[in-house]
């Protein structure tokens, strides 16, 4: 008998204080989470006038070894942190992305990133990789957009372009947090489903 138990976030509603036209992305750069995506999508933000800005949060031997023309380009924002570091640079952003390529394991795997910027209220554009655009849809969360630069491109202007979207992601955001995902949720699930099977 095997059940979901996806990862589950906090409460920091009330820590944000977005900066208009700035997303975040925190997480790895080798393999499919794709990260050369995302910077051509922010590229292709800021090919005009753009003042676009993506916070992007990795470790730092991995940034060294990541290739990337994108790498010294001015809208872009590199850190090397986690835990309480990660806290203000969630603060700052407008809307959050996870831009994996979709794979046998992306389609089935739910990651944990998407309850870090859920604790924050924090909008999220996702790939269409099964599981975690699931979880996205049937909440409210964000959009979903194919793996493609322009796809991401769009998706993240129309959420940071548009305040009343925003706020209306955002709202459904601390909806979802707070009717179901947080961390006493998760707890409350395994008590109540192994009591059922007792």
């Amino acid at each position: 008998d095997m059940r979901p138990l996806p990862p589950a976030g906090e409460d920091h509603l009330s820590k944000r204080c977005p900066e208009e036209k700035t997303c975040i992305y925190v997480g790895g750069l080798d393999g499919g989470y794709g990260v050369g995506m995302l910077l051509e999508a922010l590229e292709r933000l800021n090919a005009g006038d753009g003042t676009y800005r993506l916070i992007l949060v990795c470790r730092e031997k991995e940034w060294e070894a990541f290739q990337s023309p994108y790498k010294e380009a001015p809208w872009l924002e590199v850190h090397h942190t986690s835990g309480e570091g990660l806290k203000p640079l969630y603060a700052r952003a407008a809307v959050s992305v996870i831009p994996v390529s979709p794979t046998p394991y992306t389609h089935l795997a739910v990651n944990v990133k998407l309850f870090d910027y859920l604790s924050y209220g924090l909008p999220v554009v996702v790939t269409n990789a099964r599981a975690i655009s699931a979880i996205v849809r049937e909440n409210g969360i964000g959009i979903v957009v194919p793996y493609d630069a322009k796809a991401m491109a769009e998706a993240l202007q129309s959420v940071m372009d548009c305040p009343e979207k925003r706020k209306e992601l955002e709202e459904h955001c601390a909806k979802s947090l707070q009717n179901g995902n947080l961390w006493i949720h998760r707890v409350q699930q395994v008590t109540r489903e192994l009591t059922e099977k007792a």
